[in-house]
């Protein structure tokens, strides 16, 4: 059994954030993992606004029957919290660095854990590499990161949502590089880059992600799903390869939100977004509790 205590902290600009903490029962100062939410306006359980995934709240459960404890957090801004926030700043990387930073800050201040381990997830893997340069850390685990420069994982990730949409989203993208924010998008494109993601991409574009987590000298878990639509194979091997103490793992059949998808077909794939509580792949769970633990 656990326990689940809601934790309520203010940053520097006044803005509340919210986090749970998950502790296993009868264990005196277990080791805390801080599960770092990847792309989007994610809550703490790994929710948006049209889904109801609940995968890091599996995370945080699963890992509690192996004695480690866990501190999961909504980022900035995710509708559960945030939709009637006025005059919100505009969205950046180092905003969300800078939050990791203060629940770290947090975590150590309540003296009760004998690691400290960051779980990156998607984006959440270059946030968590830039923050353990920071401050102190035991260990990192970054699950489906970013390898590739940012552009480029954002191009391959167009291409698959429309290759019809593909050139015109690569046009912008090249501005964006030149440090050009396009307001003028085509309506197809608004949902995918925006000027106000464009402003949140063009912060991402100044960090390669290679280069953070080679400045790092912890132990590292990168972890990588053979169905993952968002990242790929090749950015585990980019990052595990940039840094001398990483381990990688690659599970067969695990998509970007790490539940196991045995079909090929990208509608079935992309279909296990809409599910409720889906059951993340068990050896998942396993390599990290064993690298947590060992």
């Amino acid at each position: 059994m656990a326990i689940e205590k809601n934790i309520q902290i203010t940053a520097p600009d006044n803005i509340p954030l919210y986090g749970i903490l998950t502790i296993p029962e009868h264990i005196e100062k277990p080791p805390v993992a801080i599960i770092v939410p990847g792309f989007g306006n994610i809550d703490e359980n790994g929710n948006n606004t049209k889904s109801e995934i609940n995968t890091y709240k599996s995370i945080a459960q699963s890992l509690s029957k192996y004695n480690i404890a866990s501190l999961r957090y909504a980022k900035r801004y995710a509708e559960k919290y945030y939709s009637n926030l006025k005059n919100k700043p505009k969205a950046s990387i180092d905003i969300n660095i800078n939050d990791l930073l203060l629940w770290i800050k947090t975590v150590r201040q309540l003296k009760t854990f004998s690691q400290i381990i960051l779980i990156g997830h998607s984006e959440g893997s270059l946030v968590a590499s830039i923050a353990a340069q920071k401050t102190q850390v035991d260990k990192l685990i970054s699950i489906a990161g970013c390898g590739r420069p940012f552009d480029q994982v954002l191009a391959g990730q167009m291409f698959i949502h429309s290759k019809f949409l593909h050139k015109e989203y690569l046009k912008i993208l090249e501005k964006l590089k030149k440090g050009q924010i396009v307001q003028d998008v085509p309506i197809g494109l608004r949902k995918f880059i925006s000027p106000d993601k464009q402003t949140y991409f063009l912060s991402c574009l100044k960090y390669q992600p290679t280069q953070e987590i080679a400045k790092l000298n912890i132990p590292i878990l990168i972890i990588q799903g053979t169905a993952d639509l968002h990242m790929s194979i090749i950015d585990a091997k980019l990052l595990a390869s940039a840094n001398p103490n990483a381990k990688l793992v690659i599970i067969e059949n695990m998509n970007h939100i790490m539940t196991e998808v045995q079909s090929k077909d990208l509608i079935v794939n992309l279909s296990y977004y809409l599910k409720k509580n889906v059951k993340i792949v068990g050896r998942l769970i396993d390599e990290i509790a064993n690298f947590i633990n060992n």
